[in-house]
């Protein structure tokens, strides 16, 4: 079974919008191999900003002050948890509060735990550094 694409863009991409003065989250899925045919979507202030697809990326301007950034897996994931919710609990919601300032960036990865017959989702926030590990920038051609 391969992934499914979800919205997110390329890594190298997102360094153009680093750049920019705007207010801005960062959030990327880094959730494993299990579990990477289920999109998660991911919501802001309760707006959907995009799907992720195993190991996508994306971003979205924000309001200044505090924020709520949000991430489930997609409608198949939560009837397929549903249906097995008696041998495995698989669906789960996370969330993270932040506050930012005017122009500030800020990043979040999705993570997943697995335990024996359970598999859940957690969100960190990280720092720039961390978010774009071993991610090169696109360089342009003049």
């Amino acid at each position: 079974m391969t992934s499914c694409a979800g919205t997110g863009i390329k890594p190298a991409l997102l360094f153009k919008e680093i750049e920019a003065n705007q207010t801005k989250i960062f959030v990327k899925r880094q959730t494993g191999f299990q579990g990477s045919a289920l999109l998660i979507y991911v919501t802001l202030n309760d707006t959907s900003i995009g799907k992720l697809g195993y190991n996508e990326m994306l971003s979205a301007s924000t309001e200044v002050g505090s924020g709520i950034v949000s991430a489930d897996f997609n409608a198949f994931g939560s009837f397929a948890a549903d249906f097995l919710k008696s041998k495995m609990e698989a669906r789960n919601k996370t969330s993270r509060l932040f506050m930012i300032k005017k122009g500030e960036k800020l990043f979040f990865v999705i993570t997943q735990e697995l335990g024996f017959m359970t598999a859940k989702l957690k969100m960190y926030e990280i720092d720039q550094n961390e978010f774009f590990r071993g991610v090169r920038p696109v360089r342009s051609v003049e």
